[in-house]
């Protein structure tokens, strides 16, 4: 019955409502992120020809920012996972689009192939040297691996959402505001109860929370950042208003 907040709950989100307004990559990976989630539901929910749709809009999502990469990884492997049964009997009761959905698949990975395997197989390296990333500095796979876990919980944690991150970069932030508006909090937190509780019998609360776990991926190879965790405001959204 609230369908119709959904728009004023992620126009009222701090994090969404600056970077809107900027022509940084990321927005644009997060709108394809959306209509990759609407394409999903519409493929469990409405007609197994969704997913051919499903599948342009993540590579959208994969293209359009470095980050898309690790949202669409983990979003691609987790939804296999979780709804293998239903992906199996909807390529066995319709061949033909599985068959169509293969060749687009076929199509939207090959440009990236031959990018990383023929023309610059060096890039990521190169990437991650130009970010920083600890992965490329000295030390030991565990103590990588620790930082990995360690990072990837500040990006999943309610502190890092909820409250003003003085260390953000002054250009990604709003003087005075948390990235997520503590006021939505209580409904945040109860949607995800509910989506928690539901996820097991609906499909579509099964994608919010691999949308909550997909966000923070990417960034965790580097450092959190406002940018490259700006996924997360869809998940939060959808979350704010099932609580509502």
């Amino acid at each position: 019955r609230l369908w119709w907040t959904g728009g004023l709950v992620l126009a009222a989100l701090p994090a969404w409502f600056l970077h809107s307004r900027t022509a940084f990559e990321t927005v644009m990976m997060v709108s394809f992120y959306g209509l990759f989630m609407l394409a999903y539901l519409l493929y469990r929910e409405v007609s197994p020809r969704w997913l051919p749709i499903a599948v342009i809009c993540g590579a959208a999502v994969f293209y359009s920012y470095s980050n898309g990469q690790g949202v669409m990884l983990v979003s691609t492997v987790l939804l296999l996972m979780v709804d293998w049964r239903y992906h199996w009997q909807t390529i066995r009761a319709h061949p033909k689009l599985g068959a169509a959905t293969l060749v687009v698949v076929i199509l939207v990975l090959a440009p990236y192939l031959r990018f990383r395997l023929l023309l610059h197989p060096e890039m990521v390296a190169t990437h991650f040297h130009d970010l920083d990333s600890y992965w490329v500095e000295d030390g030991t796979t565990p103590e990588k691996l620790t930082r990995l876990v360690s990072t990837y919980a500040r990006g999943l944690s309610p502190g890092y959402w909820f409250f003003e991150d003085v260390g953000e970069n002054v250009r990604h932030r709003m003087l005075g505001y948390p990235h997520l508006p503590i006021w939505l909090a209580p409904a945040i937190l109860l949607g995800l109860g509910v989506a928690l509780g539901r996820a097991r019998r609906l499909s579509a609360f099964r994608l919010v929370l691999v949308a909550i776990l997909a966000a923070p991926f990417a960034a965790s190879l580097v450092d959190i950042g406002i940018t490259r965790v700006l996924a997360m405001v869809v998940p939060a959204t959808l979350l704010a208003v099932i609580g509502l």
